[in-house]
């Protein structure tokens, strides 16, 4: 019981014996296994080079996996369905015995995927050499897919692809030595249009300033120059002569200005005369006014005096008379008796009227 009890049962909480009614079939499974890795011994110690070995390799390792998958796999399945912590305890025993099947598996593909390694591990130093190769005249040759081309088809690809990028190197050499032409000749252009800005309102023709040589735009300058000179001459005998006919209109309109400031002055004088006049003849009538409101406001005042003197006297004898409506009034809130809720509320609504007419005549 040596390799079944590898893995100790106590420390799933379970005992020796029970451990061992658990394991049930696994030493037959294991014995046979026993048997499978002295083969692997064999097969691992072939020449890995030679087909039998792959063939050997192929046939033990589906025998090594029958062992696993139908073997400790399905006693593994079948056992821990007994109950959790055997489940826990067997599963601990298939992490540590399916190991060693997956190991020699895992050794015999290799032998059994020898040739098929080898051949891949070819296509990728293949791919590798020339993406290395290619790099040289494209971006993206990692992207591309150059193990899968025969030779000849490579060689011609490379060949077409180190063409187009020498002919991109040379267009891209002489691109560049137009743009540094054209920088030259923009210099030359914007130096001349800058030199020769103050005069070019003189100058009637359309001059190629870029492709002009020295000599001639240096006379196109000076006879600019002069032209520039001579108009500055006129332009100075002609300003001339418009400053002394701007000192004669400055001096006429001068003349208007007083005259005109004059005739102002004198029609504002009339004008402050006539609303002067106006103010007071204005003055005059509201004070009439004022004392005709207050004549009229007296007698109205004296007449309401007179009025309120009157009633006041009158009122003297009429305030038994009120007195006595008041408490007539006051006996006919509880004068009369109803039985029907409507005439009741009805009264009720009587005796409020005849508080508010009381409160009235208060």
């Amino acid at each position: 019981m040596k390799n079944e009890l590898q893995v100790n049962p106590n420390k799933f909480g379970i005992e020796k014996s029970k451990a061992n009614e658990l394991i049930g079939s696994l030493p037959q499974i294991i014995k046979e296994r026993s048997e499978l890795e002295k083969q692997f011994n064999e097969v691992i110690k072939m020449d890995i080079e030679s087909s039998e070995a792959s063939k050997s390799a192929k046939q033990l390792r589906l025998l090594i996996q029958k062992n696993r998958t139908q073997g400790i796999n399905n006693w593994h399945r079948t056992t821990k369905d007994y109950f959790l912590k055997g489940g826990q305890f067997v599963d601990a025993i298939k992490r540590k015995e399916i190991a060693v099947n997956e190991r020699m598996e895992k050794d015999l593909q290799q032998i059994e995927k020898y040739a098929e390694i080898k051949e891949q591990e070819r296509l990728e130093k293949l791919q590798q050499d020339r993406v290395k190769e290619l790099s040289k005249y494209v971006e993206d040759a990692e992207e591309r897919d150059l193990k899968s081309m025969e030779e000849d088809v490579w060689k011609a690809y490379l060949s077409t692809k180190k063409q187009e990028h020498e002919e991109r190197i040379a267009a891209e050499k002489k691109a560049e030595q137009e743009r540094l032409e054209n920088e030259r000749l923009d210099k030359i252009e914007n130096e001349r249009r800058y030199e020769i800005a103050p005069y070019v309102q003189f100058d009637k023709g359309n001059h190629d300033l870029r492709n002009m040589s020295d000599k001639d735009y240096k006379d196109l300058l000076k006879s600019l120059q002069n032209a520039k000179i001579e108009h500055d001459k006129e332009q100075e005998e002609i300003r001339k002569e418009n400053e002394r006919l701007r000192k004669e209109r400055e001096s006429e309109a001068k003349k208007q200005a007083e005259l005109e400031d004059k005739r102002k002055a004198e029609e504002a004088k009339k004008e402050a005369e006539h609303q002067a006049q106006l103010k007071k003849e204005r003055e005059q009538r509201e004070a009439l006014e004022r004392a005709e409101k207050q004549r009229k406001e007296a007698e109205e005042k004296a007449k309401a005096e007179e009025e309120a003197r009157l009633q006041a006297e009158l009122n003297k004898g009429d305030a038994d008379k009120v007195k006595d409506l008041i408490e007539d009034l006051t006996i006919l809130k509880n004068k009369y008796t109803f039985k029907s809720a409507k005439n009741k509320k009805m009264y009720e609504d009587v005796n409020k009227l005849i508080d508010k007419v009381i409160n009235y005549i208060n």
